[in-house]
């Protein structure tokens, strides 16, 4: 992953507005990103389903929501 901290921004993508907006990737945000792709990395090898949300008008829109059972 030589080259995945030389890149200066990226984008959200607002699936329902269909709308893309630019964020900067500073160093404290490049950091988090790498700390969720770890944790998503162990859940992979650990076959582990995350926590279901606590705000259940997110499952509406989720494309695994009839997988995990918890809506």
């Amino acid at each position: 992953m030589q080259n995945a901290s030389r890149a200066q921004r990226g984008f959200l993508y607002f699936i329902p507005r269909r709308r893309a907006k630019p964020v900067v990737l500073d160093g404290a945000l490049k950091d988090e990103a790498r700390h969720l792709l770890d944790a998503m990395r162990e859940m992979v090898a650990r076959e582990a389903m995350p926590e279901a949300t606590p705000f259940r008008g997110r499952c509406c829109a989720c494309e695994f929501r009839r997988f995990c059972n918890d809506v």
